[in-house]
């Protein structure tokens, strides 16, 4: 049976957001690698709920998540982006992507130690 969606190409283009559909983890990069940058770079992302992604979006106010990994999951989430990418604030999206940078880290590091 087929499903016809009602989902055009101009849809997928006019959403600015960071699609992670694990073409990066077959090239062999991380993809959680590629949802931190584009938050680093004020891009809010839309990712598979899973994994890394858990502790690098904050969903809603980084990115959205689609639940399951079907098209119809991710055309969902797509137009949930369109309908909400207005509620994305740049300044929260750099924040979060500082989270994970190497002076983040060594500070934490270093507070820890002592």
């Amino acid at each position: 049976m087929s499903t016809t969606l009602s989902f055009t190409r101009r849809d997928f283009i006019k959403s600015s957001g960071y699609l992670v559909v694990g073409v990066a983890a077959i090239a062999g990069a991380d993809p959680f690698t590629g949802l931190v940058e584009a938050q680093a770079a004020g891009c809010p992302v839309i990712a598979y709920k899973a994994g890394g992604a858990l502790e690098t979006v904050a969903a809603g106010t980084t990115g959205l998540f689609f639940e399951e990994q079907s098209v119809a999951s991710l055309i969902d989430a797509i137009q949930r982006f369109n309908e909400s990418a207005h509620c994305f604030r740049q300044s929260d999206l750099v924040d979060n992507a500082r989270r994970f940078s190497k002076e983040h880290f060594t500070k934490s590091f270093q507070d820890f130690v002592g």
